[in-house]
């Protein structure tokens, strides 16, 4: 789990670097956004020693506004399972983390 958590950050600092392109052809981008959407998953445990890399990918998230992405892929369920993930992940006891960002992305 920490490597596929490794993985998803480094992925996302790339992103950053090539933003407002991409290095990634439609398909790729599906399954990284996939691997991004599984390592926000991971911010329901504030405790967990992984919520460190997983905060940092909603941040880059955030930042470099990657869910726009989303509306040019042929991938109609992501988007709503990005709302659903982050909806999840706000949890009463890491709000005052991750609120702001995952405000910043739902608006």
């Amino acid at each position: 789990k920490d490597v596929k958590l490794y993985t998803a950050e480094c992925l996302a600092k790339l992103l950053r670097v090539y933003a407002p392109e991409t290095p990634y052809t439609d398909e790729e981008l599906g399954s990284v956004f996939q691997l991004l959407m599984w390592a926000l998953e991971r911010l329901d445990n504030r405790s967990a020693p992984t919520f460190e890399i997983s905060f940092t990918v909603l941040q880059l998230t955030e930042q470099v506004k990657f869910y726009l992405l989303l509306l040019d892929l042929d991938a109609p369920d992501l988007l709503p399972q990005l709302f659903q993930v982050l909806m999840g992940c706000a949890r009463e006891d890491n709000l005052e983390y991750v609120e702001h960002s995952v405000l910043e992305i739902l608006c």
